[in-house]
């Protein structure tokens, strides 16, 4: 039973069969964006599909790796950063466009991913305070220049944890003892960075920076499909 068990899980949520389906989803809305073309969907719904096939490949890890091994909160934390970034995407996609609460939970999102990285008490009090110091430094200019608009505010407290995680796994990346945690901070850190050029991008498309806006779709979905496969069946137990 066990091992039957083992093969279906080898099986159904192989990295590569994963990366492949979102490697299709990605050239399908992109080709829909350069031709302007609807391929059965919406380019905006290939795009939401890329997040739903993201939650499910972390959903069904989860499900399968249960209790196994030293990766079992991390991968609880995983699903939860990734429930509500399928949330965000319902709100900053063309399928509802309530910006504000589509960053308060990336924000959520964000708590979550920066919960998975493995610190001792004292590096995670700094890492912390460093977060929530920026994000009251940032407060405090928006204050003076009477800018406390609540997108602002969201976006203040979302950045610094954004950051962090990018810091945070760019440290991991070659301070882990473990090469294991090495590798898989490297990734992260890969990830990380796509999704900060993403949000870049959404920023200069918010000032009107023209061929910013195509970008951004372009940086953020690699970026979730990476920190997918993150806690995967590929990583040692």
């Amino acid at each position: 039973m066990e091992q039957t068990r083992s093969l279906t899980r080898q099986k159904w949520l192989c990295p590569r069969n994963f990366l492949l389906l979102e490697g299709a989803i990605f050239a399908i809305f992109l080709v829909s964006d350069l031709t302007g073309r609807t391929l059965l969907f919406s380019s905006a719904a290939w795009k939401f599909f890329v997040i739903v096939a993201a939650f499910a490949y972390v959903a069904l890890d989860f499900v399968f790796a249960k209790g196994e091994g030293k990766l079992a909160d991390r991968r609880l934390f995983l699903l939860l950063a990734m429930a509500f970034t399928l949330v965000s995407d319902v709100q900053l996609l063309d399928l509802v466009q309530n910006y504000t609460f589509g960053v308060v939970t990336f924000f959520a999102a964000q708590i979550f991913h920066a919960l998975e990285i493995p610190r001792g008490k004292k590096r995670a009090i700094v890492s912390f305070s460093l977060r929530f110091g920026s994000t009251l430094v940032t407060l405090a200019v928006l204050a003076i220049f009477h800018q406390l608009a609540p997108l602002y505010i969201a976006v203040a407290f979302y950045g610094p944890q954004l950051l962090g995680n990018l810091a945070e796994h760019l440290w991991g990346a070659f301070r882990y003892s473990e090469r294991e945690e090495r590798l898989r901070s490297g990734m992260l850190a890969v990830a990380f960075a796509l999704f900060f050029a993403c949000d870049a991008c959404v920023g200069l498309s918010y000032l009107g920076v023209a061929g910013a806006g195509p970008l951004i779709w372009i940086f953020y979905a690699p970026s979730q499909a990476l920190i997918a496969v993150s806690c995967g069946k590929w990583t040692a137990d």
